[in-house]
């Protein structure tokens, strides 16, 4: 089993990916190892610097993640003129093991101008290892994310 699967901010300079590596149960739950790839930039007032983050050999419980999916899909459903980004809002924690955090968190920031596009905030943390990162994406990208999703965990 192997399959990648990456949301892209509506920009294309930001994104987040898993690549789902095998699959492994924990306690009778199923779920996969996952490494995620944070991927945006950073402009100082002269220069646009290229940023990444990797966290390798995460578990993420299927059910979550199947969830996570479908919250988008149901929303993706939806006529055109019936697209409200707050329909999206939701919280989605795919990890579940000590130690290990990633949040999935749709909804509108007041440090973020979206133009009523959905905003994406990823929190995580590995061991000491923590941080967030933020995008704002879309539906076309969504779509194509939900898909990639559907097909790296079926």
């Amino acid at each position: 089993m192997s399959g990648e699967a990456t949301l892209h901010s509506n920009a294309g300079n930001a994104s987040l990916a898993f690549t789902f590596e095998h699959r492994e149960s924990h306690e009778g739950d199923a779920g996969f190892v996952v490494s995620v790839r944070i991927r945006g930039q950073h402009w100082d007032g002269d220069h646009t610097r290229e940023l990444m983050t990797l966290l390798s050999h995460l578990w993420f419980r299927q059910s979550d993640v199947v969830q996570l999916r479908d919250h988008m899909a149901t929303w993706l459903r939806l006529p055109l003129e019936a697209l409200d980004p707050t329909g999206l809002d939701g919280e989605f924690r795919l990890t579940r093991l000590p130690g290990q955090e990633l949040l999935v968190t749709f909804g509108e920031r007041a440090d973020v101008i979206s133009d009523r596009k959905p905003v994406l905030t990823v929190s995580f943390a590995a061991g000491r290892l923590e941080g967030s990162f933020l995008f704002v994406t879309d539906q076309s990208c969504l779509n194509i994310f939900v898909d990639e999703l559907s097909a790296a965990i079926d």
